[in-house]
């Protein structure tokens, strides 16, 4: 799952997007793939599973509450 608030986001590329038939962004403020179907992450499944969202947006927040959701630099 892809948290955009405090999520990564790399900059959009529209013209390699384009070139690689990558769908549009639909500016959803969580995302989420299947990787093991979907490396390429081009069919996002929130929408179709939004208790699974549920259930990892809770889990994301406990992890966060502990401060360990971002690996730290040595």
């Amino acid at each position: 799952m892809i948290a955009d608030k405090h999520g990564y986001m790399s900059g959009r590329d529209q013209k390699w997007e384009t070139k690689h038939n990558y769908p549009a962004d639909n500016k959803s403020p969580v995302e989420l793939y299947n990787l093991a179907k979907d490396i390429d992450q081009r069919t996002d499944l929130a929408g179709e599973q939004p208790k699974r969202v549920k259930e990892l947006q809770t889990l994301l927040n406990k992890i966060r509450e502990q401060g360990h959701s971002a690996p730290r630099l040595q």
